[in-house]
């Protein structure tokens, strides 16, 4: 229990490490996101319709009366607008403002990582025995990072229509992560010695 736990704390360490370099000293983020045309006014004209925080697409899909369901009329309307454009597919929106980067997001983010990390040692060391070799730990974590990328993100980036430049940054950052912990778990985590066998 106590290198699962030290594994989950270096682990998280280190990816939380890697995000810091990725998107403070590398150009990965950076390139991939773009501001809003920087007319103050007309951006905050434009932002200032939004009645509350959430997550908005443009033009949206339609909505019928009294909470029934679009007809095929106006679902293939829809589409159209979108096909024409513009299109927003996926944004998150603040009208009242919030705090960019606030202390309390590093602290969640590095507990979820160590948590994370915890969890994977904790499974690396259930199928350690099975797994004597160090690349072959070291694989079986990157799997965990491999199931992330193809379940869950590269699935997202099919339906909101991530652009390349994006969809690669954060792929590049889960690849990262996996490595780290893989390279720090399968390190630390090892099978339990034999016991030496008894001439009869």
């Amino acid at each position: 229990m106590g290198r699962v736990l030290l594994a989950g704390i270096l682990s998280g360490l280190a990816v939380f490490g890697w995000g810091v370099v990725s998107w403070m000293a590398l150009p990965l983020h950076i390139n991939a996101l773009h501001n809003l045309p920087q007319d103050q006014a007309a951006a905050d004209a434009f932002l200032g319709q939004f009645p509350e925080s959430g997550v908005y697409h443009y033009p949206g899909m339609p909505s019928g009366p009294a909470g029934q369901a679009p007809t095929a009329a106006e679902m293939e309307a829809a589409f159209e607008r979108m096909e024409a454009g513009p299109h927003v597919s996926l944004m998150v929106v603040h009208p009242h403002g919030s705090t960019p980067m606030p202390p309390r997001n590093f602290i969640i983010g590095l507990l979820l990582h160590v948590v994370a990390a915890t969890m994977i040692a904790g499974l690396l060391s259930i199928c350690a025995d099975s797994l004597p070799r160090f690349g072959q730990r070291f694989g079986f974590v990157l799997c965990f990072g491999g199931f992330v990328i193809l379940f869950h993100y590269l699935h997202e980036t099919l339906w909101w229509g991530y652009p390349l430049e994006f969809a690669i940054a954060t792929i590049v950052d889960i690849a990262a992560g996996s490595m780290l912990i893989g390279l720090i778990t399968a390190a630390l985590i090892r099978p339990a010695p034999r016991a030496p066998e008894t001439e009869s």
